[in-house]
């Protein structure tokens, strides 16, 4: 079923792209069923008349109810009768295997809870149809009939269900393969069962039977042995602490070697600084969302865009400081500024494509997004990526030219150098991107462990050791800041130590004056 999803009433007011898990399909038969998901549900539309809105609403996409790995059910409108609907991924690794945590992997239904309208809340005092599912992925379309989901009497005589208008399986499930949680008009109490094999597991809201216009509360909640970190995320963790270290220790080096240039600091010095404490911010962000993420199950979206911004905003600077370089050299003053307002508008809408591209990929894989609306969301980032990094080099071409038809020669070759480090960039760059979009790792359980490398990892190990190369070649010293002038220390004797003070003295300044100011006998000069 491979085909757009039409929104299921009342949940999108706006036209849907639906290319995940179940493309949505509407299938009639003796009792109508639908099948609805809401897994990749986001509304067409990328620009909208506000920028501020628009990066406010990317920030939420497929982030409404969702915790992370809790999922949280907040007077959600429960599907219509003989519906099912698929919600969200849960990535699982077993006890087993991942033995060194001494935990166990578990989901739990906690405080679900269905209401009815005020008008009659008696209906669903026996309600029994609406029920919430964990399954396997892999596993999904043996056990669902999409011609009928439903059991009904005769399902019930042939013992192929347990009750009338509830879920039905194509074959009856191991209960340790797939768990199913009814959900009642009262609170009930918790119900914990623990998933003993790893695999990617989807969460499903079904409604067999009758009644309309319901609501349920409660959350879903699925621990890996290690914690609420999904196991596709986990090794996140420990790579943004490393890196946070790692950019703390570089921009407290590059900031001691400064202070003695401080008044005599490039531009592109000056950018490097500020390099390296957007990198060491974006590290601790992500380190500490991953954090709060794996102790409490919260995804902390204020630090999602707190570490996402950063992220753009690195990005921005190094392409700002080479940019700028190029046109603070411009002779012409209003040449300088029409550069440095191209340079400045570019820069905000890479920003803005880049920051849509980074929360598409962040979501990409719980909400099962199809390869055709990854690409629609990447191609413009990597196209305007593509546009700066050209910019960028012919920017550097006509700055070193510019530079040797002056014979500064010193300066050229510095240029020439940094030059050099955006050329290895690039195919760091496409390396990383092809990557994040062709994701090998996540279709295979053995190479979830290698996850994030291709999303994070390389990507940003690129950008340190790039970072590194860049501090290489303009690392402050004279030959770059030109000489630096000290008065210098005299010996009581009155000798020099190193090159003198002044040239001359004024006892030698009034010797040579005086043969020319004798005054002669007869009053007149010699």
């Amino acid at each position: 079923l491979d085909r757009p999803n039409s929104c299921y009433s009342g949940q999108c007011g706006c036209s849907c792209i639906g290319q995940g898990l179940l493309a949505g399909a509407a299938v009639q038969n003796k009792m109508p069923q639908k099948v609805v998901t809401s897994l990749h549900r986001t509304c067409s539309g990328l620009l909208p008349r506000g920028t501020a809105k628009w990066l406010l609403a990317l920030v939420l996409v497929g982030a409404e109810h969702v915790h992370a790995e809790v999922f949280s059910f907040d007077q959600v409108p429960v599907p219509g009768p003989h519906t099912l609907q698929t919600h969200y991924m849960f990535y699982v690794r077993s006890a087993q295997e991942a033995a060194a945590f001494k935990g166990t992997s578990t989901v739990t239904f906690k405080n679900l809870v269905m209401k009815a309208p005020s008008s009659s809340p008696e209906s669903v005092q026996n309600y029994n149809s609406l029920q919430v599912s964990i399954m396997p992925v892999k596993d999904f379309w043996k056990l669902i009939d999409l011609s009928k989901f439903c059991a009904d009497h005769n399902d019930v005589q042939e013992q192929k269900a347990t009750a009338e208008n509830t879920l039905l399986f194509k074959e009856k499930p191991p209960s340790d393969v797939v768990v199913v949680h009814t959900v009642r008009a009262s609170t009930s109490s918790d119900e914990s069962v623990s998933v003993p094999s790893s695999g990617a597991y989807v969460l499903v809201f079904s409604n067999c039977g009758e009644l309309d216009s319901l609501t349920v509360s409660g959350t879903v909640e699925v621990q890996n042995p290690w914690g609420f970190l999904s196991a596709i995320e986990y090794n996140k963790k420990p790579m943004y602490g490393f890196l946070a270290v790692f950019y703390a220790f570089t921009a407290t080096a590059w900031s001691l070697l400064a202070l003695r240039w401080w008044k005599q600091l490039m531009y592109i010095q000056k950018g490097i600084m500020a390099l390296n404490v957007i990198c060491a911010i974006e590290a601790i962000a992500w380190y500490s969302l991953y954090m709060a993420w794996n102790s409490s199950g919260d995804y902390n979206m204020v630090m999602f865009l707190a570490a996402g911004l950063a992220a753009c905003w690195k990005m921005i600077v190094a392409f700002r400081i080479v940019l700028m370089s190029s046109a603070d050299d411009e002779e012409d003053r209003d040449d300088s500024r029409t550069s440095s307002l191209k340079v400045h508008l570019a820069l905000m809408v890479y920003m803005v494509l880049d920051f849509n591209m980074r929360t598409v990929m962040t979501f990409r894989h719980t909400r099962a997004l199809n390869i055709s609306f990854i690409l629609l969301n990447s191609v413009p980032a990597v196209l305007m990526g593509t546009v700066m990094f050209i910019w960028t080099h012919m920017s550097l071409v006509n700055l070193i030219s510019e530079l040797r038809s002056k014979n500064n020669e010193g300066k050229a070759s510095f240029f020439q150098k940094v030059q050099g480090v955006m050329v290895l960039a690039v195919p760091a760059a496409g390396l990383s991107v092809a990557l994040q979009i062709f994701d090998p790792t996540v279709s295979d359980e053995s190479l979830w462990g290698y996850h994030f490398l291709t999303a994070d990892g390389i990507s940003q190990l690129a950008f340190a050791f790039m970072l590194c190369l860049g501090m290489a070649v303009a690392m402050p010293r004279e030959s770059l800041q030109g000489y630096e002038y000290t008065v210098q220390a005299q010996t009581e004797a009155g000798n020099v130590i190193g090159a003198p003070g002044s040239v001359w003295d004024d006892d030698d300044c009034e010797a040579e004056a005086e043969p020319s100011n004798k005054v002669a006998p007869s009053g007149g000069i010699e």
